[in-house]
């Protein structure tokens, strides 16, 4: 706790610049709106993935079990961070992105390595062996998450390439047109619905369209592609890790 304080004296040298770019932003942030389904997504994140949550769970039941004090100090910890981000994201501006409160992972990790150590104390093996399952998930969790990243650079080299005037892109979710924009500077016709019921194919007078998918389950891509085949025909398809572009042709 005393090395990490160390470090958040650090990072509030920043605190004026960060304060700067809030006010810039703010009204005009690219994160979207805290619903239910963002929160799971962005916690999915934040702790390495459903193995290592679960591992995250049991860890921190036996902890909390084991050593009450300490458990609940760092979990007052963890969990002050993410409400504030969930506060801050309900009453103001939205900002509850996994990255913007990583300073919880340590007291979270620390509160499970409380219980692993609890179980590694005991002498009887069916212990140990559930503390190396735990570790083991935790790993295991975190390396498939960090196998998804989003490359919103691929993506903008891909458009920038491919891209005629008399093309449209289809961009879904449609708030994802503000980190695509960070890359894609060039003016060109665009198709933002709220969902995915909203897109009229029909209507759609462009040449070609790049549906642009991000953050989708395979449901929804399949129904993605249903609507758009009343458009045309894919032409190709590029993966840009977590982001999906397909070319439609009437």
């Amino acid at each position: 706790m005393i090395a990490n304080a160390a470090i958040a004296v650090g990072f509030l040298l920043w605190a004026p610049a960060l304060l700067q770019g809030a006010r810039l932003y703010l009204g005009n942030f690219w994160a979207p709106y805290p619903s239910l389904d963002v929160i799971c997504r962005q916690l999915d994140f934040l702790v390495g993935g459903r193995l290592a949550a679960a591992s995250l769970l049991i860890g921190a039941a036996i902890a909390l079990r084991s050593n009450l004090r300490a458990s609940l100090i760092l979990l007052f910890w963890a969990l002050t961070l993410i409400g504030l981000a969930l506060i801050e994201s309900l009453v103001s501006a939205p900002l509850f992105v996994a990255r913007y409160f990583i300073g919880a992972l340590p007291a979270l990790v620390t509160l499970v390595a409380l219980g692993v150590a609890h179980l590694l104390t005991r002498l009887k093996w069916s212990l140990t062996v559930a503390a190396t399952i735990i570790l083991v998930a935790m790993i295991f969790g975190n390396r498939h998450v960090a196998a998804r990243p989003y490359n919103w650079r691929a993506v903008a080299a891909y458009l920038q390439e491919h891209l005629r005037n008399s093309d449209c892109v289809l961009v879904y979710p449609n708030y994802t047109i503000h980190p695509l924009r960070y890359y894609f500077r060039r003016e060109s016709c665009l198709i933002l619905p709220n969902s995915i019921a909203e897109i009229d194919p029909k209507a759609i007078v462009a040449a070609r369209v790049f549906a642009v998918f991000s953050y989708g389950k395979a449901s929804e891509i399949n129904r993605l592609r249903a609507t758009m085949s009343d458009y045309g025909r894919e032409a190709k398809r590029f993966d840009a890790i977590g982001i999906d572009i397909i070319e439609y042709q009437r």
